[in-house]
């Protein structure tokens, strides 16, 4: 009897045991903690791929895996998946929208659940491919290089991998204000790959760089004369692909003229002149008032002057040596001599005092001439009003 007890009692604590295992294994991943995650598309036209797996002692078990899309009935799907040996996965693909998006997953076996998980996600926009990079001028030194995305609040977080073009290069930098240092002035060609979550994106600027415009000075070389050209010259002390505009004063006004320009203005005035030296990157503009006059005369009109003057010179001089000689012969004849070579002293000093006149004119003469013709070969050089 004793051992029929004892055989008794070990059976009902062996069939005690096995429903306390069996009890176990009907809820045996209760309590896990499910592992999700979020495959991102290609392309925001895509669906979304959400993976959900967990370890269990479940071995080989079928597992009913029950998911919402933004706690919402008619976004959930419902799917059957066996374990393989203790790993239990599955996965569900959802079309939606830009945004934020809140998911939950949870995992049943014979109707009890076992794991579940939730989870938020923001699912961004592809790049744009109107995205553009800057800037396309700088100065010498460090420059502000970025890229403009037009639907940046809707991208999330992008990553930019840059190339500079002189060598340097930076990974995984933002895409705002990324400084960097250009030391010589040149053309550089920039790249960037800009990738989110769902795109990737090439773009390429050329940046100038450039020295900038300083101390812009202007001057004038050549008479402020009506009608004839006047020569300008501008110059500046640095600047690097530097360009001129020019405003005359009389309604004419020139870009990429050059810095030595000529102009013949239109009329005898004041004629306020500006001139800008001007880059990609900086600007130096000077101004001078130019008071346009007309000239005495034409040094091409010197040697006809001349001409004329020495002809009137010569005449005069005949007509009085010819007047003298005319008297002087009167008186020979009503002294009834022949002798013409007869001359009183009274006359000699008479004819003397004439010749004396004559010569004396012709030096005056012709010692104005050489003045006049050295006032039209040289000239003062007017002063230049630079403001």
């Amino acid at each position: 009897m004793l051992r029929l007890a004892c055989a008794l009692a070990y059976g009902l604590v062996l069939v005690a045991m096995l429903e306390l295992v069996c009890a176990e294994d009907s809820h045996p991943g209760l309590g896990r903690e499910i592992h999700l995650s979020v495959v991102f598309p290609k392309s925001d036209q895509q669906p979304v791929q959400l993976t959900a797996d967990f370890d269990s002692v479940l071995r080989d078990r079928t597992i009913t895996w029950v998911w919402y899309l933004d706690q919402s009935a008619n976004k959930s799907q419902e799917h059957e998946s066996t374990c393989e040996g203790n790993f239990c996965i599955d996965h569900a693909n959802f079309t939606i929208a830009v945004g934020e998006h809140n998911v939950s997953v949870e995992a049943f076996h014979n109707n009890s659940s076992v794991a579940s998980a939730s989870a938020s996600f923001y699912l961004p926009t592809a790049i744009s491919p109107q995205t553009t990079l800057g800037p396309r001028f700088a100065p010498t030194g460090e420059v502000l290089l970025q890229a403009a995305i037009p639907n940046a609040n809707l991208t999330g977080d992008v990553s930019c991998n840059w190339n500079f073009g002189d060598g340097a290069v930076s990974w995984g930098a933002s895409c705002t204000d990324v400084p960097h240092i250009y030391a010589a002035p040149g053309m550089y060609n920039v790249t960037v790959l800009l990738s989110n979550a769902v795109s990737a994106l090439n773009k390429s600027v050329s940046v100038q760089i450039q020295d900038r415009v300083t101390q812009l000075e202007l001057k004038v070389y050549t008479p402020y004369y009506l009608g004839q050209p006047i020569q300008f010259n501008a110059s500046v002390q640095s600047g690097s692909h530097v360009r001129y505009q020019w405003v005359f004063g009389d309604g004419h006004a020139y870009y990429d003229l050059g810095p030595h320009p000529q102009h013949i203005f239109p009329e005898a005035r004041p004629f306020r002149v500006n001139c800008t030296a001007y880059n990609g990157v900086s600007h130096d503009t000077v101004s001078m008032l130019l008071v346009v006059g007309v000239p005495a005369a034409s040094s091409e009109s010197a040697p006809i002057a001349l001409a004329v003057g020495v002809s009137v010179g010569v005449l005069v001089a005949l007509v009085l040596v010819g007047v003298a000689y005319h008297r002087y012969y009167r008186r020979a004849a009503k002294a009834e001599t022949a002798d013409f070579t007869f001359i009183s002293p009274r006359a000699k000093q008479r004819l003397g005092r004439a010749r004396a006149s004559v010569s004396e004119r012709l030096a005056n003469f012709v010692h104005q001439f050489s003045q006049r013709r050295q006032g039209y070969s040289t000239f003062d050089e007017p002063t230049d009003t630079e403001l």
